[in-house]
């Protein structure tokens, strides 16, 4: 298995590991990435839509909170710029926040927008899977959901 494939596998499990913890806040723009995201079952804590709120004001709801607030904007200008000004506005208000994960998904699915998650987590761990099986992997090792696992039953 080429390294990058091992590398990646080895981050989507510690990014897994982090988001199901059910001590983070999930930051996305839109509904449907909030289905996408829910669909893959990645996040077991709360998703929080942000398309039509201000920052101060997700700042104010999530006052007082323990958990770190994961902002996973799309990977476009935009998307960029309202994951700095949340980050900003946040940070400023004592919250921790987590932009690194949004940075490791890019990294692994080479996606542009959350929604697009779905289809490229599929294609990963299609590719992923396919790959150990010509070195003797056990698929039991796999880091993927049971979508991943009814995507590559069709």
């Amino acid at each position: 298995m080429g390294s990058t494939v091992k590398q990646k596998l080895k981050s989507l499990r510690r990014l897994l590991c982090h988001l199901r913890t059910g001590r983070v806040v999930v930051l996305v723009e839109g509904k449907r990435d909030v289905h996408a995201l829910r669909g893959l079952q990645f996040c077991e804590g709360d998703i929080l839509q942000v398309s039509n709120r201000r920052p101060d004001d997700v700042a104010r709801l999530l006052s007082g909170t323990t958990k770190t607030v994961v902002i996973l904007t799309d990977n476009d200008k935009s998307g960029e710029k309202l994951a700095k000004r949340y980050e900003e506005e946040l940070s400023a208000n004592n919250i921790a926040v987590d932009t690194q994960t949004r940075k490791t998904i890019r990294w692994i699915f080479g996606v542009r927008t959350m929604e697009e998650l779905p289809n490229a987590y599929a294609d990963f761990v299609a590719t992923a899977v396919m790959d150990q099986l010509q070195v003797g992997w056990q698929p039991a090792e796999a880091p993927y959901t049971d979508y991943a696992a009814g995507m590559l039953r069709r």
